[in-house]
């Protein structure tokens, strides 16, 4: 048994840096690499995602991501796959393999051990939807600054926009939302 150590990028939001560090057991099915990926970020799962590995090799919603392992699309230190989440706006992330070890005992896998930067508002247009919201609430003077406040407040499960580690109770949602293994 092993674990993978991903790094997870998000990208195309500038110049903010939105990244995590997770820990998930190289067996897990890519389902639920995906459900890590929603808890870290603050998501719930409303929009298509899809899976596309270096060599080209779609897994997502429809197709194997129940039964291919996360080992099998990500063999080795350094390899990467690419996550797309939306549509019409999607986001973009790259997973890079930082690491694979032995389980340590007593932990609990997945786990989000690091990270900086919130993960965006669930239905907020896209990377620069969001990167001009952040703008505007970073700017007490902008002319949309009340505005994103407002669109802020009334989503419950951001996080501040400085937050500068992995969302506060992330780890615990992540565990929540996956199947132990």
């Amino acid at each position: 048994m092993s674990v993978h150590q991903l790094g997870v990028t998000l990208h195309d939001v500038w110049p903010l840096r939105v990244w995590r560090r997770v820990h998930v057991l190289s067996s897990a099915p890519l389902t639920e690499v995906h459900r890590v990926i929603q808890a870290v970020m603050g998501w719930e799962d409303q929009q298509p995602h899809a899976f596309e590995t270096i060599w080209r090799q779609p897994y997502g919603d429809h197709v194997d991501a129940e039964t291919v392992a996360l080992t099998a699309v990500l063999p080795a230190v350094g390899d990467r796959l690419r996550y797309t989440y939306g549509v019409d706006d999607p986001w973009e992330h790259l997973f890079t393999v930082e690491n694979i070890y032995r389980p340590a005992p007593r932990t609990r896998y997945p786990r989000c051990s690091g990270g900086q930067g919130a993960g965006p508002v669930e239905d907020s247009g896209g990377p620069a939807a969001y990167t001009a919201l952040c703008q505007a609430l970073r700017t007490p003077h902008h002319p949309r600054h009340q505005q994103a406040r407002d669109r802020l407040r009334r989503t419950s499960k951001v996080s501040q926009s400085s937050a500068s580690t992995c969302p506060r109770g992330s780890a615990a949602r992540c565990r929540a939302r996956t199947p132990r293994g």
